[in-house]
């Protein structure tokens, strides 16, 4: 009878803490920290950028002579941008996936969804570059990868977290 007893509590038990091995599937504290429509970026290629520091995120701000953004984002864990690239109409968007959002062979994979307008859609000529700001989620990984949401790459960067006593 205790041996029956025993099988049934390791029947429990063995289900219950393989799902502790499983890699996490999504990061609760991936929000979006700012975005805007005009990032500055240069051409129509879509991308990932890591900023360590506020003064590496300052410089980048500056080039691009952006408003919706503080380089005191960057000042806890770095900031992750997510850029669109330049688009000539209105109507393209991109959001955060984070339930989607994992982590393989020490890549941070980056899930997000990427709207545009439909084939015969009304949108006004404007040009436009969204970009999305977040910080990294906690982790072990040494790269970032950016997707859209039918699993193709939008982009890829390095990332390392430097020490504290080296950020600003």
């Amino acid at each position: 009878m205790t041996s029956f007893r025993l099988l049934i509590v390791l029947a429990c038990i063995i289900p219950l803490s393989a799902c502790a091995l499983l890699p996490r599937s999504h990061w609760r504290d991936m929000d979006v920290i700012a975005s805007s429509d005009y990032c500055g970026t240069p051409s129509e290629a879509s991308g990932v950028k890591y900023f360590a520091k506020p003064s590496t995120f300052s410089t980048w701000i500056n080039e691009r002579n952006l408003s919706a953004f503080d380089p005191d984002m960057a000042a806890k864990n770095g900031v992750i941008v997510a850029e669109m690239g330049q688009r000539a109409t209105d109507g393209y968007d991109i959001q955060l996936l984070p339930k989607k959002t994992r982590i393989e062979n020490k890549t941070l994979v980056v899930a997000m969804k990427w709207t545009a307008p439909g084939l015969n859609a009304k949108v006004s000529q404007a040009l436009n570059s969204r970009c999305i700001a977040f910080n990294p989620p906690k982790g072990d990984y040494d790269r970032i990868k950016l997707v859209d949401q039918l699993g193709d790459k939008r982009g890829e960067t390095a990332f390392y977290r430097p020490s504290k006593s080296s950020r600003s």
